[in-house]
């Protein structure tokens, strides 16, 4: 009788756990697939350690058993580009959630002071590694409404931010933008799987992250107005 009742567990976990894994093949088929046609390369897991080269931003600064999954490395003539969903835990008291996010991550040519544009209801603090940063409240031919601007040197990179906020208006409202060093980052939240499409639009986002203009941009004359 006990065996007939322990097969019988078995058999109703194994219903309940099948599915899943069918789906979880089906979906990294799915992914390979895309790979496949874009050219990219696919890996379920993250062997370049994404959370970790994004520590020095915003977005890899908070959280707790931050991972990256369904990563592609896509080929880029100058810099390096990533797309993945990155997982983290966020605490509260005794409660905690899990965030996910559709993530692009540039490593550029170029090194650049920290930006940030973030939705104007997250929070940001501008305290250690982020106590240089000063807000930014208008720049000149530019609508930041809905948005908050922070940057670590405002006036001498006034052409990126201005590049970055343009960037913005195809983003989805929830969007945030980051660069530091040779870092960047394009990333929104995900409240389901990512899908194809999702990936197809941080390739995007990301590429154009690639196409940076350098300090130089600025050193040459014409800045815009930062306030």
């Amino acid at each position: 009788m006990q065996s007939l009742l322990a097969f019988l567990f078995l058999l109703v976990i194994g219903a309940a756990v099948l599915p899943t894994v069918r789906s979880r093949r089906a979906r990294r088929r799915q992914l390979a697939d895309l790979a496949m046609r874009s050219g990219w390369t696919y890996t379920p897991s993250d062997p370049w350690d994404l959370p970790g080269e994004i520590e020095g931003l915003w977005l890899g600064a908070w959280g707790h058993d931050r991972r990256c999954r369904d990563v592609f490395s896509v080929p880029a003539q100058t810099g390096s580009l990533w797309l993945a969903v990155l997982h983290r835990q966020m605490s509260s008291g005794r409660h905690r959630r899990t965030e996910c996010f559709a993530l692009a991550v540039a490593r550029l040519h170029n090194v650049f002071g920290g930006i940030a544009l973030l939705p104007h209801e997250q929070m940001f603090v501008p305290a250690d590694p982020f106590a240089r940063y000063r807000p930014v409240t208008a720049l000149e031919g530019i609508d930041l409404s809905g948005r908050q601007a922070w940057a670590e040197r405002p006036s001498g990179e006034c052409h990126v931010l201005s590049f970055l906020a343009a960037m913005m208006s195809s983003l989805p409202p929830d969007a945030g933008l980051e660069v530091r060093g040779q870092w960047a980052v394009v990333y929104w939240p995900l409240a389901r799987p990512a899908t194809p499409q999702d990936f197809m639009d941080l390739e995007a986002a990301g590429r154009r992250l690639l196409d940076l203009p350098g300090p130089a941009a600025d050193a040459a004359g014409g800045s815009a107005r930062v306030r």
